[in-house]
């Protein structure tokens, strides 16, 4: 499998170089989120990359973890997010990545965080076009990413469960040395929120790793 930073030089040609150290510990974090599955983990950064909600049941470590690698860097969103959340919501924008905005939720009965890269802030520069990629929402019912739109919504999540888990420390972030090994397995799970749908053009099944 290939990790985020050479997928994104490959893909979105992401000159992952001259990430900021928000960038960088952000990609890390997805490292570390990644399913092993080659073709499933390629899906999984595309969809991130376009715009999916994701999330991950995790009690709200990823949360945390965000919260705590980004401290000052952070705006909170509480009053201009569409989107539910148990804690506050916060955000914080990146050349690369665009706006990521997370919080953590409750599906079936589990708590996790929850998170999507948006195209553009909610700042006033950017609000113009914030609109109108909420707009876009309305009419097609998709999220639009940095790179692309997503089917994957607050209604439709990306999920991925955690069966054998990994902590991520503030050391791993700081250091960008997250990879995804055997004793971190996420697994893309498709039902029942996600129903059956072709990722980069490649049918994915439910992977039990």
């Amino acid at each position: 499998m290939s990790d985020i930073f050479t997928f994104a030089q490959q893909e979105y040609n992401i000159d992952t170089d001259k990430l900021s150290s928000l960038e960088s510990g952000l990609f890390s974090i997805f490292n570390a989120l990644a399913p092993i599955d080659s073709a499933v983990c390629d899906a999984f950064y595309q969809q991130l990359f376009c715009g999916a909600y994701i999330f991950i049941p995790d009690e709200g470590q990823t949360y945390q973890t965000l919260v705590e690698t980004n401290g000052d860097n952070l705006k909170n969103r509480d009053s201009s997010s569409s989107h539910a959340s148990i804690d506050s919501q916060y955000s914080f924008y990146g050349n690369s990545t665009g706006e990521c905005l997370f919080g953590t939720h409750t599906i079936d009965g589990k708590k996790g965080t929850w998170l999507q890269l948006e195209k553009y802030s909610t700042d006033l520069i950017h609000l113009p076009g914030h609109m109108g990629t909420y707009i876009v929402y309305l009419v097609t019912g998709e999220n639009t990413g940095p790179y692309g739109n997503s089917t994957y919504t607050e209604s439709n999540p990306f999920i991925l469960t955690e069966p054998s888990h990994k902590t991520l420390t503030m050391a791993d972030v700081i250091s960008n040395d997250v990879i995804p090994t055997q004793e971190f397995v996420p697994v893309i799970m498709l039902e029942p929120h996600m129903p059956y749908t072709e990722l980069n053009s490649h049918p994915i099944p439910e992977v039990i790793l």
